[in-house]
Parts: C-alpha cells; structure tokens; sequence
C-alpha cells in the first residue's frame, strides 16, 4: 500500500519534546542527551522564566511631579519659619547696621572732615557750645536746660555741620535782644538764623573767610571826574593790580605773612583802592558779602566767584566787575581782582543730608 505524506515525516519521540501549557507555551523543552529539533527553542531545564511586570499607571513626569512635591512639602515648614523669623532679623540687622554707619562714618564735604556727634568728646563740645552761647548764657539755669531740650538738637546738629551762629552772629543777636532776653525770644532767634543758613546752603551756599580786594584805582577815579576813561590807565591799573594781588596771594599761601598785615597793606595802597571808600577787605560771611555794594553789581560779583569755588583754604585769583561811580553808567566791567582765605564752604544738598543726619543723632534716634 503506498504510503502517505505524513508517513513519510519522521515521526516524534515523545520523550523528546513536549509542548508546555505555562509561561513559555510553545517553547520546546529537551531532556538531556535528546537530539535538538530544527526551528526549535533550546532552554537548559534550569531556566528561570522571567515574567516582565506591567508599567504602572502614572507615567515618569507623574512620578517626578509627585517627588517634587514631597520635597517641597517637606522644606515647606523652614521656609515659612525664615519667612517669619528670620528675613525680619536681617531687615532689621541692615537697616540698623547701615544706620550706624551712615552716622558715624567720617565724612567730607566740600574738603572739609565734619565732626560727628556720635563721637562722645564732640558731643559734649557742642553742648557746651549751646550753654555758653551770648543770649543763652544769661538766662536762668532752669530756663536753659527747657531751651536745651527744646533747641539743643538742631543747635548740635548745625554745629557739627557748620551751620551754628559765629561769635559775630551771637553778638548781633544778643544786641538786638538787650542785656535781658526772655528765653522765648532767644529761642526764636536762633531757630531763624539756622533756618536762614539751611536755605542759603540750598541756595548759593554758605560762605565764610576773608576776603583780600584788589581795585583798579584810578581807572575808577576817571569815571568819577567825569573823564573819558583811558584804556592806557585802565590797562596800567591791571598790571599793577595783577602783580600785588599775586604778591600777597602768595604770602597769604605761605604764611610768610600774616592776614592782618596783608589786609593793612591793601588798605594803605591808594593805587589799588577807589577814592573816597575804604578798600573792604577783611573777615565776611555770606550774610555780609559787601553789602555795602549792592547797587552797583560787586555784591553778585563776589557772589559769583564764591560760587565757583570748591573747596576751603587759598582761593585762586579772580576778576569783579560792577558800576562803580556817581552817576553809574549803566554798564558793568571789569574793576578790580579777589582772592580769598575760605575757612568754610557749604554748598548743596550734601550739607542738608548730613544736619539731617546728625540731628537724628543728637535725638538719640
């Protein structure tokens, strides 16, 4: 009988393979020393399946937005405790550190070292300052310390700064009040000179020192006779007046020779003075900068040349015009040079920063 495909494929051993029903169905397992089957899997009968584990449901970012929100829930108590505690203290710490500093710290202006009422020694000078001032000096004890408490302050505070009334300024002030001045009276004075002094210093500024004047003489004396001024002697006047104003700049600088004499010599030199008028050199303050001058254009002048300056000491010389003469003419020139010793200079909004400053210091603020 003839023999059919099937009959004809080598049958299999059923000892051989068998298929398996579990993890791996359909994989052919081979007792040792059986003979392996083509298209066949081989495994050793000590194999392991492995059974991968399904993902779960959140995906990695769920899994890192979760971590993160652990963490940020755990440092959550620490940070409202800075919030709390600890920002303020170092808010307070700067503002009271930065105080400290910007009260005591050494400060210049206008090339001048101020002193500073946080300095023990300092504070107590302008204390006793404030008693021994004329007007204050003759009031009661009981009625001093009331204008203390109500005036020492910003008397310390102008004092410091370079704003207190000068031996000239209290003298006035102590003519002006009689030999018995109510301490109400006292008070007002003084309270209004600082005040005009803080309003100048915003303004052109606060001068102090002395003022050394050389004219041009007799250019000036041909304007008053009448006569048409000679620019030979105008330009004469100028030579001469260059070289004696440089003259006693330099021993003025030196010290070689002292401002009194200098102003004397300037005084008795008719070649660099006007006729009928006294040279006007000497001590000045901003309150007193020739006011005698004031109609014919040397008082802004010299307001001028202040203004330009930068620092205290020696000033470099300078030029003055106004309109000397009776009648004047109308037109402002050059008539004379400047040069001035400046003991004080407050100018600009520095100057109030730093009374404002030291006030706060001497209210124990």
């Amino acid at each position: 009988m003839p023999r059919t495909i099937d009959s004809l494929s080598p049958k299999q051993d059923s000892a051989q393979s068998k298929p398996g029903s579990g993890p791996g169905a359909g994989d052919v397992y081979r007792p040792d020393g059986a003979a392996p089957v083509a298209g066949s899997v081989v495994k050793p009968d000590n194999h392991v399946e492995t059974v991968e584990k399904p993902l779960k449901g959140n995906s990695y970012r769920t899994d890192k937005a979760e971590s993160t929100k652990r963490k940020r829930a755990a440092r959550r108590p620490f940070v409202r405790a800075f919030l709390k505690f600890g920002l303020p203290l170092i808010l307070i710490v700067l503002l009271v550190g930065g105080y400290y500093y910007m009260t005591r710290k050494t400060t210049v202006i206008n090339g001048e070292t101020k002193e500073n009422l946080a300095d023990a020694p300092t504070k107590q000078k302008a204390k006793d300052a404030f008693y021994e001032s004329p007007g204050i000096a003759s009031l009661t004890d009981s009625e001093k310390d009331e204008l203390y408490k109500d005036l020492g302050p910003s008397y310390m505070a102008a004092y410091v700064t370079g704003l207190a009334p000068s031996a000239r300024e209290l003298n006035l002030i102590q003519f002006g009040l009689g030999s018995e001045p109510t301490k109400a009276a006292v008070q007002a004075a003084l309270e209004d000179l600082i005040k005009t002094k803080l309003e100048m210093v915003k303004a052109d500024g606060y001068y102090e020192g002395t003022a050394f004047y050389v004219w041009f003489g007799d250019s000036v004396t041909n304007k008053l006779s009448g006569a048409a001024i000679d620019t030979n002697v105008v330009a004469q006047d100028r030579v001469y007046a260059e070289a004696k104003a440089r003259e006693y700049r330099d021993k003025v600088l030196s010290g070689t020779m002292p401002d009194e004499e200098v102003l004397a010599a300037l005084e008795a030199d008719d070649k660099i003075n006007f006729p009928d008028e006294v040279n006007g050199s000497g001590i000045f303050s901003t309150d007193s900068v020739d006011s005698g001058y004031q109609d014919d254009g040397r008082r802004q002048s010299m307001q001028d040349y202040l203004k330009r300056q930068n620092s205290v000491g020696v000033t470099e010389i300078g030029v003055l015009s106004g309109d000397p003469g009776i009648p004047a003419s109308g037109k402002q020139r050059e008539i004379g040079l400047v040069f001035v010793r400046l003991t004080k200079l407050l100018r600009g909004q520095a100057v109030i920063d730093y009374y404002e400053r030291q006030l706060l210091v001497a209210r124990g603020l």
